[in-house]
C-alpha cells in the first residue's frame, strides 16, 4: 500500500466522521461493516482493521481475485435462489468452463477481458475483482461519504442534479412546456415515495 493511498482512505475516513458527527476511531462500531464488506469484496474482518486504521495484507492478485469471484457467485443468485454454475459464469466470461475452475481454484488467473465480462455481468464497479482491501473498500467509503454529504445539503444535491436551475427557468416556460414539468415531477414523487 502506498503512503499516498493509505492517506486517501484515511481522508475518506476522516470526512465521514465529521459528516457523521462520530469520532474516527468508532466507525468501526457505526458503519455496517457486513455491508461494507458485501459492496467492497473485503472480508469483514479487513474491513474492520481498516476501519480501525491498522493495515491488512493485501495477498496476492490471483487469490485476491479468487476471494471476489466466490463473493459474487455467493451473493448474485439466480432467479431460483441458487447459484449459479461455473459452467454458467464461465459463459457469462466468454471461456471455457475448465478455464474458469482454473481460475475457481488456482493457480491460473482470468485475463482481464474475461474479468471485465463478469464485472459487467454483474454489475460491479470498475476495479472490484483486482482493487487491493485498502482501495475497495475507500471506493464504498467515497459512496457512503457522498450521501451523507448529500443528506446534509439536499439543497446542493438538488443544485448538482440541475433541479434548482430547472426550477428558475421554469418561469419562462409555456404553459404546455409547464404542464409537461408538473406531470414530471409528480412521476418522481410517485416514484420516490413507493
Amino acid at each position: 500500500m502506498t503512503d499516498a493511498y493509505e492517506s486517501s482512505l484515511s481522508a475518506t475516513l476522516r470526512s465521514i466522521a465529521e459528516a457523521s458527527g462520530h469520532n474516527v476511531d468508532a466507525l468501526a462500531d457505526t458503519l455496517d461493516v457486513k455491508d461494507l464488506a458485501l459492496r467492497s469484496g473485503v472480508p469483514p474482518k479487513e474491513v474492520r482493521a481498516l476501519l480501525g486504521g491498522r493495515k491488512v495484507d493485501e495477498g496476492d492478485l490471483p487469490e485476491r481475485i479468487r476471494q471476489r469471484l466466490h463473493l459474487v457467485r455467493r451473493t448474485n443468485l439466480r432467479p431460483d435462489g441458487k447459484e449459479f454454475t461455473l459452467a454458467e459464469l464461465a459463459d457469462f466470461a466468454g471461456t471455457s468452463r475448465q478455464w474458469l475452475t482454473k481460475w475457481w481454484i488456482g493457480p491460473a488467473m482470468p485475463n482481464l477481458e474475461h474479468a471485465e465480462k463478469l464485472r459487467r455481468h454483474f454489475g460491479l464497479r470498475p476495479g472490484f475483482l483486482t482493487a487491493t482491501p485498502e482501495e475497495a473498500l475507500n471506493a464504498v467509503l467515497q459512496e457512503v461519504l457522498s450521501s451523507l454529504e448529500g443528506n446534509a445539503n439536499p439543497q446542493a444535491r438538488m443544485r448538482d442534479a440541475g433541479i434548482i436551475k430547472l426550477a428558475e427557468r421554469a418561469a419562462s416556460l409555456n404553459e404546455r412546456q409547464r404542464a409537461s414539468l408538473m406531470d414530471f415531477a409528480e412521476f418522481l414523487a410517485k416514484g420516490h415515495d413507493s
